[in-house]
């Protein structure tokens, strides 16, 4: 399996978890990073009915990274 390949993969396994989720049954969005050390963190969106500050799933899977001390990430153009 290529990295995007498994990126995709990840992705997509977080998007059908987050269907579970209650307050998101008509949609769901992840992203994933991939850190310098090739560890992924995988966000998703975070929107709860009532809730002025939803997170997209860029800035989860960000936050996710930066609180797991990975400040560093690859780039790189997969079109």
């Amino acid at each position: 399996m290529t990295i995007l390949e498994e990126l995709i993969d990840a992705a997509l396994k977080t998007c059908e978890n987050q269907r579970h989720n209650v307050h998101q049954k008509d949609h769901s969005r992840a992203a994933v990073l991939l850190s310098s050390t090739g560890k992924m963190y995988v966000g998703c969106d975070l929107f709860v009915p009532g809730d002025a500050l939803p997170v997209a799933a860029e800035k989860s899977a960000l936050l996710a990274a930066v609180a797991d001390g990975n400040t560093s990430f690859e780039v790189s153009d997969y079109s």
